[in-house]
């Protein structure tokens, strides 16, 4: 089982007070590997990385550890108890 979201985040580049500049924003995908029931791994992809992991995921692949993997998505309900089960932060919508 693979767990991945996707964190936007920026730094801040100035300002004082009451006005602040922010840099374009950054994405990462934070993937989380259970293995047998237990986490054994987890990773972070950026940049060129990122868009390569993404691009394969449109195509029902994932490379991980020199292994390819096909994807199977979870259905809206299943990926909702899962995350429940395992902790990980709901979205509001």
């Amino acid at each position: 089982m693979l767990y991945c979201r996707v964190i936007a985040y920026w730094t801040h580049t100035g300002g004082h007070l009451w006005w602040r500049r922010w840099s374009p924003p950054q994405f990462h995908l934070e993937g989380h590997w259970m293995e047998d029931g237990q986490w054994s791994s987890d990773f972070l992809s950026s940049g060129e990385d990122l868009a390569e992991t993404l691009n394969d995921f449109d195509r029902g692949l994932f490379t991980f550890l020199g292994e390819q993997w096909q994807v199977h998505w979870l259905d809206d309900d299943a990926s909702r108890t899962f995350r429940e089960q395992h902790g990980f932060e709901l979205s509001e919508s």
